[in-house]
């Protein structure tokens, strides 16, 4: 998929894994802020006034106010990661800005597109697929689900292999290492796996960075290969929030347990401006069409942006009482592991353990993002 686009944006990344330092041959110098939005203020600046100024819904305390752009979803040093010398590595955050460039080359063409126009060129279409994915990997929240993820996998290997006798510790224990355990080893084996459900497994902000961009580089051929429609409506219609890539799948009583993501989503909003919002269906023909959305329409799409959003919706302040009618709860979806909720600093290990480990010879592992149905909604607004 757009080997020389994708070559350019992320053609910098490839030492990051190993934690060295990234080439000085970008084609312009980046700034390098402290200040790291998860969401990218020139996208944010679509929803605001000319003054920058947004209008935000927090979901948690249920209040609307209204601040910059400046301070929306930005978190100082997120992207950052220490490098084998000790320093800091700001390379990620550049890298991100190149994502934005193409982004939004993209998103000029549609807000300047003829009335003929036949969609964007395989050059912009590929740069938006790209910025689309790395926006649904960027946030606090993928991250969360990135250290849970690695959690799960390292704990169920360990817990596989370490539980037993000893002679089957041995065979795992020397498959890693390339020698013999000695009776230490194998000590301080039989403890892990007796307290396999007391600690947590870390990732480290490199590793998490690295997997970020990798995970964007699967995601963005399957964005770029849907049907793709434009809604465009003649006044101020549409929200966004601080998740703005909104995944939708229709509940059926066999799927109501598991998470949603971007590989079974029969849908993918994406919110461009008040006025516009790209629809990203299911099937591989890479079509185009433009569409008016109906009222209904409008406010089915701004329930799913809104229930998709991890705290904050988003809309410009002169959008009147857009969430008007709307059912938010005061959580957004969580990560699901094989239908169980996970949220920071709950271990839901021995939950996981009884329900697949102990019953299959492999275990069949589903993540994906989900509204927790164990809580309670709040009322309609």
């Amino acid at each position: 998929m757009g080997r020389v686009v994708a070559a350019e944006v992320f053609g910098s990344l490839n030492g990051e894994e190993k934690g060295q330092r990234m080439g000085n041959d970008s084609p312009k110098r980046l700034a390098e802020p402290k200040r790291h939005h998860q969401v990218p203020k020139f996208y944010l600046c679509r929803f605001a006034t000319s003054s920058k100024k947004i209008s935000v819904y927090d979901r948690m305390k249920r209040q609307t106010y209204g601040t910059s752009v400046e301070n929306v979803t930005v978190e100082n040093g997120f992207y950052d990661f220490p490098l084998e010398d000790g320093a800091i590595s700001k390379d990620a955050e550049k890298a991100l800005q190149r994502v934005e460039i193409v982004g939004k080359t993209a998103l000029d063409a549609i807000d300047h597109a003829p009335a003929n126009w036949a969609g964007p060129s395989e050059a912009d279409r590929i740069g938006l697929a790209i910025f689309i994915a790395v926006q649904a990997v960027r946030t606090r929240e993928y991250r969360h689900a990135q250290e849970e993820m690695e959690d799960l996998w390292i704990r169920m290997q360990m817990d596989l292999n370490l539980s037993g006798d000893d002679e089957r510790r041995a065979r795992y224990i020397e498959h890693l290492t390339g020698k013999p355990p000695t009776k230490r080893d194998l000590d301080l084996a039989r403890l892990v796996s007796e307290s396999i459900e007391s600690f947590r497994v870390g990732l480290d902000r490199r590793r998490a960075v690295y997997e970020m961009f990798h995970e964007s580089q699967v995601i963005a051929p399957l964005i770029a290969s849907r049907p793709w429609s434009l809604l465009v409506t003649g006044k101020r219609s549409f929200v966004t929030s601080d998740r703005p890539v909104t995944l939708w799948r229709q509940r059926t009583h066999d799927n109501r347990q598991y998470g949603v993501g971007i590989g079974n989503a029969e849908a993918i909003y994406f919110p461009l401006d008040p006025y516009k919002l790209l629809v990203l269906g299911t099937g591989f023909d890479g079509g185009w069409r433009v569409d008016t959305p109906t009222s209904k329409e409008i406010r089915r799409i701004n329930q799913e942006v809104a229930h998709w959003s991890q705290r904050w919706v988003l809309h410009h302040p002169d959008h009147v009482q857009p969430l008007r009618g709307l059912t938010i709860p005061t959580e957004g979806p969580v990560l699901h592991i094989n239908g169980i909720a996970v949220r920071p600093g709950v271990n839901v290990w021995n939950q996981l353990r009884r329900g697949f480990i102990e019953r299959t010879e492999v275990p069949v592992i589903h993540f994906g993002f989900g509204v927790d149905r164990s809580r309670s909604f709040a009322k309609r607004r």
